[in-house]
């Protein structure tokens, strides 16, 4: 979701949306953080050396980045599909409205804030 449909949610929601991608965000630190360790092992980078100092430092930083986005956007569907199964089990969503929101940010018009009368 972008950051002017964020603004276009009611604040209950905005709350709710915000607060589910900075879980998102927490939960790949400790598996980002292995990985990383990890390729610094496999790429033969000693501890306490800057990246840009060895000669595979943008191997490193460029497989860091791949590993980022794949831990970024899997955490993003596992949160966001358990909401949409929340939502599915008890506020009575079709499946086809909790596979929309997952994928395509699409959320009822209910939970936005309604356009000011000119």
């Amino acid at each position: 979701m972008k950051t002017p449909d964020l603004k276009r949610l009611r604040r209950p929601y905005r709350l709710l949306i915000t607060g589910l991608m900075l879980l998102c965000i927490a939960i790949i630190t400790f598996p980002l953080f292995w990985f990383g360790s990890w390729l610094a092992d496999r790429v033969g980078i000693p501890a306490n050396v800057p990246v840009w100092d060895h000669p595979h430092g943008w191997l490193f930083f460029m497989l860091l980045l791949l590993g980022c986005t794949v831990l970024l956007s899997t955490s993003y569907l596992v949160v966001f599909g358990l909401l949409a199964s929340v939502l599915r089990w008890r506020a009575g969503w079709s499946s086809t409205e909790a596979f929309r929101f997952v994928v395509y940010s699409e959320v009822p018009r209910s939970w936005l804030k309604t356009p000011p009368d000119p």
